[in-house]
């Protein structure tokens, strides 16, 4: 909201943001035909999300006396009143509807603004790695974002965690995966909100694994691994959801991009 004081954390994370949006229109050469082709498509799915969220806005008070209530029922441990647990899925049912049709409308748009990209530029968006400092410029023109294919620092957390015994990799792997976390914002890897979980489970389902192994298969096995919590591989976990937009949708259907967009028009 316009005047809304943010939290160092929440300022941060915005500019981070916005400096990777920015290496990534600066490395797709838009022209001024596309850019004036996108801004209307990206107002729409602005004006599509403000909506949505006013709508949900309007549903909260009741949502959370709804839910405040069935919470309250539970807790005595009897037979839930029919009214009350009617009441409570009825206002999630709304609003899951509302999240639905608003992921819907923005997939369309999302199509539009594939249509209007070329197939060079669809490509190194999808394989666009969201960073603070983008790698120097080599042979290959198409390359943008964060070098994905140093794996060693991965490589050496995973012979640590192999090590720890049982009761130290439980005390300890919260721990551990933070320092991945940390790794990655070193190394300026956006991680959203929604795709917190996701990076979890799969981190520590590689660590799970590589504790199986015996030593000579974690060996022959050690890289591949350590690819699976690359940076690259990573940041596409959950590209794409049903009913949700993918790499195109999630970095062109924003404010953000759009008051990039608005300032190189005008270089143009």
């Amino acid at each position: 909201l316009a005047g809304e004081k943010k939290s160092g954390d929440e300022s941060i994370l915005e500019l981070r943001q916005d400096i990777s949006l920015l290496n990534l229109a600066n490395d797709l050469y838009l022209t001024k035909e596309q850019i004036e082709s996108l801004l209307p498509i990206i107002n729409e799915a602005t004006a599509i999300r403000e909506s949505a969220k006013q709508a949900i806005l309007e549903l909260q008070p009741a949502t959370e006396k709804a839910f405040k209530n069935l919470k309250t029922e539970l807790e005595k441990n009897q037979e839930t009143p029919a009214e009350v647990k009617e009441r409570a899925s009825g206002l999630n049912h709304q609003i899951k509807q509302i999240q639905e049709d608003t992921g819907e409308r923005l997939v369309a748009l999302e199509k539009k603004v594939e249509e209007t990209l070329t197939e060079q530029q669809r490509c190194l968006i999808d394989d666009f790695v969201p960073c603070l400092i983008p790698p120097q410029k080599t042979t290959n023109p198409t390359r943008i974002g964060q070098a994905k294919d140093d794996t060693s620092a991965q490589e050496n957390m995973l012979t640590k965690v192999r090590k720890l015994s049982p009761q130290e990799y439980a005390r300890h792997k919260e721990k551990i995966l933070q320092r991945l976390r940390d790794l990655f914002e070193e190394k300026v890897f956006v991680l959203y909100p929604e795709e917190e979980e996701a990076f979890r489970s799969r981190v520590l389902e590689v660590f799970d694994r590589a504790r199986s192994l015996s030593e000579s298969d974690f060996q022959v096995q050690k890289k591949s691994l350590a690819e699976e919590m690359s940076i690259g591989k990573l940041s596409k976990q959950g590209r794409r959801r049903k009913g949700e937009p993918g790499a195109v949708g999630r970095y062109f259907l924003n404010k953000n991009m759009a008051e990039i967009l608005k300032t190189r028009l005008k270089s143009l």
